[in-house]
């Protein structure tokens, strides 16, 4: 548009009638098809106004919704390096060093000589396959390996020895959710592979644990397996 305006101040300065003429001539189709279609749309505009107001309104309620982007759901990351997490980390870790230091032999394994020993190649935290946080330790074997269902008894016999005596300062030995007691420490897993101890704890402080570890010792159950008997006992 600037330049057709631009050729036209041209014509005019350097006085060229007949370019003038020529060039207004060639625009008059133009020209003429613009005002023509100013014109009907100004007629359309002035015999459907009413439609065309409601129309109008209906857009600018609809615009903006359309225009603001959809924003993803939220997801809850639990970290695994939480507060809550490690601080108990921390505690087990050193429960677990003063056992394993003590009663070596018991587990026949080779007694840890700094707390980086017990701790486990996937470390501590949430997992989200089971929704909750679990505490995972290691420790090398001394020659064979204990049975896993015994290594397991020995261990949660000196936990609750632990919590009994205060040693390990998470409260009461048992929780209590739905009218029921759970002890406040659970090994899920106690297995041996390639010459290492691999344990997971779970910390029973909320019903979604709690229902976990109901779960998991009517597995035990149903497996007569021999490592229910520490969790039948009468005080649970």
């Amino acid at each position: 548009m600037k330049k057709i305006f631009q050729k036209l101040i041209t014509y005019i300065e350097d006085e060229d009638i007949k370019g003038l003429l020529r060039y207004c001539l060639i625009l008059l189709p133009f020209v003429g098809g613009a005002i023509f279609g100013i014109g009907a749309l100004i007629s359309y505009i002035t015999r459907h106004k009413e439609a065309l107001i409601i129309i109008g309104v209906a857009a600018c309620m609809l615009i903006p919704a359309l225009m603001e982007k959809k924003q993803a759901p939220s997801v809850i990351k639990t970290s695994v390096t939480n507060g809550n997490v490690a601080f108990f980390d921390r505690i087990l870790l050193r429960g677990l060093y003063t056992i394993f230091s003590s009663y070596a032999s018991q587990f026949g394994i080779i007694p840890p000589v700094k707390f980086s020993d017990l701790q486990d190649d996937l470390s501590s935290g949430f997992d989200s396959g089971r929704g909750m946080n679990v505490y995972r330790f290691k420790i090398i074997t001394d020659g064979e390996a204990l049975e896993p269902s015994l290594f397991h008894e020995i261990l949660t016999i000196h936990l609750e020895e632990q919590l009994a005596s205060g040693v390990l300062a998470l409260g009461k030995p048992t929780a209590e959710f739905g009218g029921q007691l759970y002890p406040k420490l659970f090994i899920d897993e106690c297995l041996c592979a390639g010459g290492v101890w691999h344990m997971s704890i779970l910390i029973c402080d909320n019903e979604k644990v709690a229902q976990y570890i109901a779960n998991k010792r009517q597995t035990l159950f149903m497996r007569h397996s021999p490592v229910t008997l520490q969790y039948e006992d009468g005080d649970f």
